[in-house]
């Protein structure tokens, strides 16, 4: 992965960078949680990083109005992609990249997941993820818009489908939609 997209690069990918991305967001997609249904995704989504240890949930600090179920799951688009504690995506635990950020080096006890279970038995040790997003979301609902006014405009919402990239060479997919999250 971190062949295909490297540091600085806006550029478009070809055909076949795309085709090789696609594989490795379905590497990413076979990793997570098969029960997760093909539906909408909405504030508290977990979202797994191929490059990260740790799963971190997709923040939405302001609604837009527009809710999947209930008004406990406000929608999210494509441009819900800015990193930071307090913006959408949170840091992935160690970046395992092959190319690392250069930031402080980080000790991390194992995830556990919602249901209790740790992911491992160690540790995770190394450079602290600190991701650079490449762009918009990818392979969004186009036929479902939902109006940022923000960016004055009409934005296609998310389903567990989407992904994105971070220059480090991770894949950023949702384990699931959020809509079994409950603010926990």
């Amino acid at each position: 992965m971190s062949e295909i997209i490297t540091e600085g690069s806006n550029e478009e990918l070809s055909e076949d960078e795309k085709k090789l991305l696609l594989e490795e967001v379905q590497k990413s997609r076979d990793l997570g949680d098969e029960e997760a249904p093909s539906n909408l995704m909405v504030r508290g989504a977990l979202l797994r990083c191929s490059c990260g240890t740790h799963p971190r949930r997709l923040n939405l600090p302001k609604s837009y109005g527009v809710y999947a179920t209930d008004t406990q799951h406000p929608k999210v688009h494509e441009l819900n992609n800015l990193v930071g504690d307090d913006k959408n995506i949170a840091y992935f635990g160690v970046c395992k990249s092959n190319n690392p950020p250069q930031s402080d080096t980080i000790t991390l006890e194992p995830y556990v997941t919602p249901e209790g279970k740790k992911t491992s038995d160690s540790n995770a040790e190394g450079k602290k993820c600190e991701p650079i997003i490449l762009g918009n979301w990818l392979d969004s609902k186009e036929n479902d818009l939902i109006y940022d006014e923000d960016n004055d405009k009409k934005v296609p919402c998310l389903t567990v489908n989407a992904f994105t990239v971070c220059k480090y060479g991770g894949v950023i997919v949702p384990l699931t939609s959020g809509q079994e999250y409950n603010g926990d």
